[in-house]
């Protein structure tokens, strides 16, 4: 998410620099032919037209921004409920011999719920944050549902069932803590409810189409006044009804994982340190903006040495586009991860690289280590990294895992690896 009280019309340029060319060049045309040939334009409506169609899109701009702001609202409601289920459970375990362990499984599997969501909001397997936090047989377990974010939920309601029918609490203290366990299962059902119901096709197809044949008749209805002048003039007021599209566009998702969606992963990372100082537990640091730009990636990708986040960024996704144009190949891979690393790892990939190579890639220990190995030779270096969204560091490389995606760094040289989609 953009937190800069500045505005960043540089963003809005690179947006919308695409069809803002092509107009500017339509522009010049009509110019061109308005002052070459006798033929005069005929005078078209287009103050009308053009009232329409502000008018038209910002309905669809306030719709997309009811859907960012309600996406805010059900996360900063689970954040209050998360702090009341932590509060409630140190509340109710304390002094108890064995209210310690509860008390912990109780709050790392409400941090895990938090990252799940977080994950399946953006359609990422949650797998890996789960068991960062609350260990793979946790994992195993909830990934094993359609839905893992509603089976750590059940985890937690059964964990206090147990213990009300061990007598460790009573029927008046569950019933307290099931409303905050609804109250956590509302919001996850209002940001579903949003990320699987977008904005009706018409709200995205009309102003589109619209504002581009508005775009068309413009230097044609201005030339006549404006002579020389047109292509500025036509591409300026473009430029407004370009940025408001874009703007619409932009807000239709908040879960995108893009600059301008819901900042998921600080707010995660905000439960988490809330939750974890409640069970007295150490907790991480919070993620602070880079750039005016509060996302998680981009804490992480600045840094890389001579190279901005930007251009990370475009390698990263070239690398996804170029694993989803040229699948990797199906037969099985044996793993190359050394032995003594087994009992310690938390999990497996399996990476692709732009260039052709493949890697071993276990993460171990927390989930802030990382076991690099080569394939089929190569030897295995193990990076770190202080914290989590933070670079791995290895004695030779280093890497930047973003989503599904890890960006090497290696002697100058960077290798872009993505992960093989189950069953390819």
């Amino acid at each position: 998410m953009i937190v800069g009280a500045r505005p960043r019309f540089r963003q809005i340029i690179v947006e919308v620099w695409k069809p803002l060319t092509i107009l500017f060049v339509w522009d010049v045309a009509v110019t061109a032919f308005h002052i070459m040939t006798p033929i005069k334009e005929p005078p078209l409506p287009t103050a009308l037209f053009g009232t329409a169609i502000a008018l038209f899109m910002g309905f669809r701009t306030n719709a997309a921004y009811a859907r960012w702001w309600e996406a805010r609202t059900l996360w900063g409601a689970l954040i209050n409920a998360s702090r009341s289920l932590a509060r409630i459970t140190r509340s109710l375990t304390k002094g108890e011999p064995e209210g310690s362990e509860m008390r912990h499984n109780i709050i790392l599997r409400q941090i895990a719920f938090a990252h799940s969501m977080r994950c399946q909001l953006r359609r990422q397997s949650p797998y890996e944050e789960i068991a960062r936090v609350a260990g793979t047989d946790v994992a195993d377990m909830a990934v094993g549902r359609l839905n893992p974010a509603n089976a750590l939920l059940e985890d937690i309601s059964g964990i206090y069932a147990d213990a009300l029918a061990e007598g460790r609490t009573t029927e008046i203290q569950q019933a307290t803590v099931e409303r905050v366990l609804i109250d956590i299962a509302n919001a996850q059902g209002g940001m579903e409810r949003i990320k699987n119901t977008p904005l009706p096709n018409g709200f995205r197809f009309f102003p589109n189409l619209f504002t581009r044949v508005f775009c068309v008749l413009l230097p044609i209805a201005l030339v006549e006044s404006l002579g020389l002048a047109t292509p500025i003039g036509s591409t300026l007021i473009g430029l407004v009804f370009l940025a408001v599209l874009s703007i619409g566009e932009d807000l239709t998702d908040p879960f995108a994982n893009s600059v301008h969606d819901v900042p998921l992963t600080a707010m995660c990372r905000t439960i988490e340190i809330d939750l974890l100082q409640t069970a007295g537990l150490p907790a991480p640091e919070p993620l602070t903006p880079d750039h005016g730009v509060l996302w998680s990636a981009v804490r992480a990708l600045r840094y890389l040495p001579c190279l901005t986040a930007a251009r990370i960024g475009a390698v990263l996704f070239a690398g996804m586009v170029a694993g989803a144009c040229n699948p990797a190949p199906s037969e099985p891979v044996e793993p190359a991860h050394e032995t003594h690393l087994t009992p310690r790892l938390i999990a497996q990939r399996i990476m692709y690289c732009d260039d052709g190579s493949r890697a071993d890639v276990d993460f171990i220990d927390d989930g802030l280590k990382m076991a690099v190995t080569w394939l089929p030779n190569g030897r295995t270096e193990i990076l770190h990294a202080q914290r989590t969204g933070d670079e791995f560091r290895g004695d030779r490389s280093r890497a930047v895992v973003a989503g599904g995606s890890i960006a090497f760094t290696q002697g100058g040289k960077i290798r872009v690896c993505h992960r093989t989609p189950e069953g390819s």
